[in-house]
């Protein structure tokens, strides 16, 4: 993924959409961190394995319950009367299952995220994968032509910038955004990981999200990151990496 190197030549065919990214790297690249919480599933890892690179993990985020669990469920017990319920990860996939009525649709970002929604028994909408909010956007206008007057959801963390909202709102929608989840900062790396980098043994991290940006960079001298290559899945990531003074490369 945004959900995302190694040398194009040494992985498997080239996946679609944003796991394409990973097969544009420098055939030097031998270490990567990667700071997606342990327990995410993701195909990056198993993409760098194949490819003969050294994945250390240093997860820079986890996630906690809803702040305000009674305006979730209200929210939620009420997304009938909405067009779609919009779901961007597989966190807030996991903090509506359950509780959203039968006939609720949902939209969600990337194939990935429809394949958990689906396996959720969730009733997806056939709308194209998008690569970020604004793109998601553009897939939603493909699949219901106009979007003026129409209402949605959006369950999101409490740390979210969610692009789709604004942009969906500037095609007149009407949006509604609930937090599903929070998302906290780790407040420690791991000595092993940490050694690591200051013996210049990482080749390059990635950051799946602006948060999980700004706790590593909270936790780990500047200098260090930037003697590494930095990569980010989208543009807020990206941004992110950029306001931290250490501009992404990939």
């Amino acid at each position: 993924m945004e959900e995302q190197g190694a040398h194009a030549d040494s992985l498997p065919a080239q996946p679609a959409g944003r796991e394409r990214r990973w097969h544009v790297c420098h055939p030097q690249m031998k270490t990567v961190l990667l700071t997606r919480p342990l327990d995410d599933e993701d195909r990056v890892p198993g993409l760098l394995a194949l490819a003969g690179v050294e994945v250390l993990r240093a997860p820079m985020i986890h996630f906690a319950p809803a702040p305000d669990e009674p305006a979730l469920l209200a929210a939620l017990a009420d997304a009938s009367d909405v067009d779609a319920v919009l779901l961007t990860s597989a966190r807030a996939i996991a903090s509506v299952q359950g509780h959203l009525p039968q006939d609720a649709s949902v939209v969600t970002l990337a194939a990935r995220t429809r394949e958990k929604a689906v396996a959720a028994g969730l009733h997806v909408l056939p709308v194209r994968d998008a690569v970020d909010g604004d793109d998601l956007a553009l897939a939603m206008m493909e699949h219901f032509g106009s979007l003026a007057g129409l209402r949605f959801l959006m369950v999101r963390s409490d740390v979210a910038e969610p692009a789709i909202i604004t942009a969906l709102r500037d095609q007149g929608a009407l949006v509604e955004d609930v937090v599903g989840y929070r998302t906290l900062p780790a407040t420690k790396v791991h000595d092993d990981v940490m050694a690591r980098l200051q013996a210049r043994g990482v080749d390059a991290v990635v950051c799946m999200s602006p948060s999980a940006v700004r706790a590593l960079v909270a936790l780990v001298p500047h200098a260090l990151l930037d003697a590494v290559t930095r990569a980010a899945p989208g543009k807020t990531t990206a941004a992110a990496w950029e306001d931290a003074g250490l501009p992404a490369h990939v």
